[in-house]
């Protein structure tokens, strides 16, 4: 029993023994909550509790515990109870003790970062975030937005309709017939098809793709084509654009048109860039590239290529006869003869690359030329194609270069009266420029000829920051500059090059070839000459050369040819290098070409280190 003070009243009583039964309770549910519950846990009794018993832990036989004598502040410390006994609780609690909650499992939820807008979604969201915020949304087709379209055959109406909105955009082929006995509509797209077949599935039978709603804006078309003539065909033939069972390939396939009731061609001009021309030709066969009955042909008149969708980009087909048939009686122009130039051994010569007929050597020009023609070339290169000695920082420093080189020139130079050059001809299309970082691969270089005097102009525009050495190895003026500098500091020209490669990664030509194309550069550069005698000045009547190993050899003084009788010592030291210089030039035309081709006499050499000495 615990002690009381006589000064505290009966309901002060009363209400510490509720304090004791509550803290009890609360003692009991941290009990079961808490596992790890240590046994000596101290219960803080109220401060003197009068006349209040409590059931207490340890086994005494007595049913009440005495507590020690109240501490001055009127609290009351209870023994620790026992680990083995049970406590015993009010029956009124026991009757309130709700059972703990089960513990709560948080599932790691996977977060995404959207990559449009950044925002941080649930992973299952984020594909409806994607529709919703970043899909967008497709315009109503109406009068002032619609694809383009064209009436091709009115009779069975068949229309040719961009394929998108974006341009340049191919034209597909569409067929919307609400006519007569036969009424059909379909698109030849794929993702049409299966949009429509879904609609269908879903009852949703007046589901019409953009392609299909832009016919409703088609403008009115002429209900007849031109026909294709024989004569025209049999022109092509004699031409030998393509032989004579192409010919009748064609005639085959026109007559297949006509019992059919369709045009067998029809240019489409609603897309694409103006370099291209597209023909809707018609195949009686159905297949995947030509589901409704017709197939689109397109020719790239600045690439000179033709594309057909049943056949490879340089496989012919029936199709691409019969779009040649067509433009060649609308447009002949298109079909000026192109010629082609390949490297064989040194020499590349024109010939016509035509479909079905036997590939015929041409007589007249060829290139590079030969005998007085190469001469006169090669001048015209020196003198009119001459670098300045101090070059514009932006031809030096450029790296965006053109993938076609063509000459500029309109008019031949030698001819006095004007004389119009031919088509550009295509050298190669192989070449490369080789720059100090990379080696651009796939440049195209063209030539031009003179149909009067025979003479040939190639590309050697140094204004574009490249110097052409032979049409096939090209090099920037950077570069021809770095060498320069390298070869002053007695670097040899292999070891830069080694460097290049390793630095850039890329595969360069031989260092041989690099050389080579150097000195070409050196001959068609300006140079200023400031070197003289502090003595005899620019005109020493004597020279004298030191020893030195790499300049001095031996050679018989048999072998010296001796000077013609009518030499009187004096040589003309400016043509002397000009011819020098020429010679080098021609290296980048012809392998090797004998000296006496400029006037070289090997006789007769000038020890200058320059034309102004």
């Amino acid at each position: 029993m615990y002690a009381t003070s006589p000064s505290i009243s009966h309901a002060e009583s009363a209400q510490a023994e509720v304090e004791v039964i509550k803290d009890q309770f609360k003692l009991h549910i941290s009990s079961h909550q808490s596992p790890d519950f240590a046994p000596a846990t101290t219960t803080q009794c109220p401060p003197s509790a009068p006349a209040t018993t409590t059931q207490c832990p340890p086994p005494a036989p007595a049913t009440t515990t005495q507590c020690p004598p109240p501490a001055p502040a009127t609290t009351t410390q209870c023994p620790p109870p026992a680990p083995a006994t049970t406590k015993q609780c009010p029956a009124s609690a026991d009757a309130s003790v709700v059972p703990p909650p089960p513990p709560l499992i948080c599932k790691n939820r996977e977060s995404v970062v959207c990559p449009h807008c950044a925002q941080i979604l649930n992973r299952r969201n984020l594909r409806v975030h994607l529709q919703r915020r970043h899909t967008p949304i497709k315009p109503d087709i109406t009068a002032q937005h619609h694809l383009n379209c064209q009436c091709i055959d009115f009779d069975n109406g068949v229309f040719a309709v961009v394929k998108s909105f974006a341009t340049p955009s191919t034209p597909v082929h569409v067929i919307k017939r609400t006519w007569g006995q036969n009424q059909k509509t379909q698109c030849e797209m794929d993702i049409c098809k299966i949009n429509m077949d879904c609609a269908e599935r879903s009852n949703l039978r007046t589901f019409e793709c953009p392609h299909i709603q832009s016919l409703s804006y088609c403008p009115p078309a002429a209900q007849i084509h031109s026909a294709l003539s024989e004569e025209v065909l049999q022109q092509m033939v004699e031409e030998k654009w393509f032989g004579q069972d192409k010919k009748d390939r064609c005639l085959a396939q026109q007559r297949a048109a006509v019992e059919a009731g369709t045009p067998l061609s029809c240019v489409v001009s609603v897309s694409g860039p103006p370099s291209k021309k597209y023909l809707s030709v018609f195949e009686p066969t159905v297949a995947y590239y030509s589901r409704l009955g017709r197939v689109m042909v397109s020719f790239d008149t600045k690439k000179i290529t033709w594309h057909c969708p049943c056949a490879k980009p340089r496989q012919s087909c029936i199709h691409k006869y019969v779009a040649k048939w067509h433009l060649f009686q609308t447009d002949q122009g298109l079909f000026r003869k192109t010629r082609c130039l390949e490297a064989d051994k040194g020499t590349m010569l024109f010939s016509e690359n035509i479909e079905g007929a036997a590939e015929e050597e041409e007589e007249g020009v060829h290139y590079p030329p030969t005998g007085k023609i190469l001469v006169n070339m090669v001048k015209d290169i020196y003198h009119n194609k001459k670098l300045p000695a101090v070059l514009p920082h932006d031809a030096v420093h450029t790296s965006s270069f053109p993938s076609a080189l063509i000459p500029p020139e309109t008019f031949c130079r030698a001819c006095p009266d004007y004389t119009m050059l031919s088509e550009p001809a295509l050298i190669t299309s192989k070449a490369k420029i080789v720059s100090m970082t990379d080696v651009i691969e796939g440049i195209s270089v063209y030539s031009k000829w003179c149909s009067r005097c025979g003479l040939v102009y190639r590309y050697q525009e140094w204004s574009d920051g490249i110097h052409n050495f032979d049409d096939l190895t090209l090099l920037s003026l950077h570069l021809c500059l770095f060498l320069r500098n390298t070869l002053q500091t007695h670097q040899a020209v292999g070891s830069v090059i080694e460097a290049l490669e390793k630095t850039s990664g890329k595969l360069y030509p031989s260092a041989q070839r690099i050389l080579q194309a150097y000195l070409t550069f050196e001959a068609l550069c300006d140079h200023s000459y400031t070197f003289a005698c502090v003595s005899c000045g620019y005109h020493p009547v004597t020279v004298v050369m030191d020893l030195h190993k790499k300049g001095v050899f031996s050679m018989p003084v048999s072998s010296i040819e001796e000077p013609p009788a009518d030499f009187d010592g004096k040589v003309d030291a400016e043509e002397f290098w000009e011819k020098v210089a020429m010679e080098v030039i021609s290296r980048g035309l012809v392998p090797r070409l004998p000296s006496q081709q400029f006037g070289i006499d090997c006789g007769i050499f000038i020890l200058m280190v320059g034309p102004t000495l």
